[in-house]
Order: C-alpha cells, then sequence, then structure tokens
C-alpha cells in the first residue's frame, strides 16, 4: 500500500473535490508495496473529467507515469493533474502551479485555486511565470501615455516582447511581472484557467511498449481506422482510444497469472469518469459473464475485436447505443 502521509493526502485531495461537486473514484490498483501514489477519478455533472495522481513528492513520480497520464487523458478527453506537497524534500507554494513534462502538479490547497480559476502562477523549466491580459494591459498602458518603448524600458525587454504580452502569446517572468504589478496594478494579469484550456494537455505521439501481442494487434487496428491510441501501463486498464468523438477502455487478459478479476472492477471506474465504453479481449469464455455483468463487451480474439473497432469508421453512430 501507498505510505500513510500518501493515503492522508489522498483522503484531503478527495475532500476538496467533493466540496465542489466532483464525484470521486480512487483506484486501487496496482496494490504493490512499492506504489507511492494513489490515482484518483473525479467528474462533475457539466461533463468535466480529471485524471489525478496523488504523491507525497512529485520528484519521486516517474516521468514515465506522468507521461501515460498525459496521454491518456488526451485520448480520453479529461485534465490530468499530480497533487504533491513537495519536490525533492521541499515544499510546494500553494499559489502556483509546477508544469513537467506537460503535466501541472499543484498542492492540495492549490487544487482548490485552479477549480476556482486563482492560479496566476506557473513554473516551468525552472522558472515562474505569470499571465498576462493583453487586453488590459493594452488599454491601461495607453490610458496612462506610455508608448511600448516605455513598458519595455521599464521591463527591460524589447518591444516585441511588450507586443506577445498584449496580444495574450507569451507569459512574462515572475521578476519582470512584479515591475509590471507596480506600474499598472492587478489587474493586468489573468488566472491560468488551467481545467478551461482546450489545448492542456498537449497531444504527444502516444505510441508505446505492449505487455502482449493482442494489445498491439488492436491499437495497430484502431490506428488504421483513424483512432487515437494509448497504452496504459500503470493503471488497470491496458488501452484507451478516441475516435470520431467516440472514447472506449479496453482490458486485455495477459495470461494465467493476470489479476483481471481485480483489474475489471477499476477499468469499470475509468470508463464511468471519461464515458468511455468497455471492452475486454480474454482466452477463456468463462470469466465473460462476470465482465459482461459490469458493462464490458467481451471478445475471445483480439481479432474480433479489431473487427468490431474497425467499423468505426464507415459507423461509429452505431456504437452511439
Amino acid at each position: 500500500m501507498a505510505s500513510r502521509r500518501v493515503e492522508e493526502l489522498g483522503e484531503r485531495v478527495q475532500q476538496v473535490l467533493r466540496s465542489y461537486g466532483f464525484s470521486v473514484d480512487v483506484l486501487s490498483y496496482p496494490s504493490d508495496h512499492s506504489r507511492r501514489s494513489i490515482d484518483v477519478l473525479a467528474t462533475r455533472e457539466n461533463g468535466l473529467s480529471l485524471f489525478l495522481k496523488v504523491t507525497e513528492d512529485v520528484a519521486e513520480l516517474p516521468a514515465g507515469e506522468i507521461r501515460e497520464l498525459r496521454r491518456a487523458s488526451s485520448v480520453l478527453d479529461a485534465k490530468p493533474l499530480v497533487v504533491a506537497e513537495r519536490e525533492a524534500g521541499q515544499e510546494l507554494d500553494e499559489i502556483a502551479a509546477y508544469e513537467r513534462v506537460g503535466v501541472y502538479t499543484v498542492t492540495s490547497e492549490g487544487l482548490r485555486r485552479v477549480i476556482e480559476e486563482r492560479v496566476y502562477v506557473v513554473r516551468r523549466q525552472g522558472r515562474f511565470y505569470m499571465r498576462v491580459d493583453g487586453a488590459k494591459l493594452r488599454e491601461a498602458r495607453e490610458r496612462m501615455g506610455y508608448s511600448l518603448g516605455d513598458v519595455a524600458s521599464i521591463l527591460g525587454v524589447s518591444r516585441r516582447s511588450v507586443y506577445m504580452y498584449e496580444r495574450g502569446v507569451a507569459d512574462i517572468t515572475l521578476e519582470k511581472a512584479l515591475r509590471l504589478l507596480e506600474v499598472f496594478g492587478d489587474e493586468v494579469f489573468k488566472p491560468i484557467e488551467i481545467l478551461r484550456d482546450a489545448n492542456y494537455p498537449a497531444a504527444e505521439d502516444p505510441r508505446g511498449r505492449y505487455d502482449v501481442s493482442e494489445e498491439e494487434r488492436i491499437a495497430a487496428s484502431l490506428r488504421a481506422a483513424g483512432a487515437r491510441v494509448v497504452h496504459m501501463r500503470y493503471t488497470a486498464a491496458d488501452l484507451a482510444a478516441s475516435i470520431a468523438g467516440h472514447r472506449t477502455v479496453i482490458l486485455v487478459e495477459h495470461g494465467r497469472h493476470d489479476r483481471i478479476e481485480e483489474r475489471m472492477e477499476e477499468a469499470v471506474k475509468i470508463g464511468r469518469a471519461t464515458r468511455a465504453e468497455l471492452y475486454a479481449v480474454v482466452r477463456s469464455r468463462e470469466i465473460a459473464p462476470e465482465l459482461e455483468q459490469r458493462g464490458y463487451t467481451v471478445f475471445t480474439d483480439a481479432a474480433q475485436l479489431a473487427r468490431e473497432l474497425r467499423e468505426m469508421r464507415s459507423g461509429p453512430e452505431r456504437l452511439e447505443r
């Protein structure tokens, strides 16, 4: 099991989410002693889905896990977040979001700020930045009689940089933001709307290593049909895919030592949180009735599922049943 402190942090995260109207599921797979994080899924009636990894120190979370969280969230239309209190032993500031491999990390109190859209500071590549409200900066500059060159001199940047701030296409370093604050006040800054940012998380190549050949065969067939597919190594489900706005979560039996009964329960949570249809490929029909009771469409051969999913290209509407 995860350490007691991680469990306590996970409980605080769940309390925060529920206080803002989210339904919460905690994934308990895998359940080995080496786990240093807890996976939490949260959904709200407005359709917002969150994938969170909760850990005491974000530096102890492998980059591969964060990348997988990012890829899966991108395919399943969820927002990924890591919740931690420290990085390499140093306490994180609750007013900031810390970006690592394309995913933001916040504290449990910082999570409240994310939900309330009160995050104004982000750290990426070792530096802190703020987001300028370009329209308000230009309005304030012109009202006070400053030229682009005047503001550039105040900040110690080029005129082009000020122009980019006013267009809203460049964040400003915290040091220069404080100079801007002294002259124009806090109205020229705007929050970083993490949960409403259509470009977060940024898509990336979802390909990776597979655990069994069936996974690779299914993924190849889905890609041939135009789907985006990601393999998941650190969760109960094996594949996630999106095609024509339709999301799927796929469970693949790995062999006789596979704890598929345990995994099937956890994968249901992923499907529920992301409103995805559930599929399973098993080598024996013995487990099929139990899977079907939990909402899975079951196949005993990967080729059968591949044929079924290929039909999404010509008729995705048939799956919206």
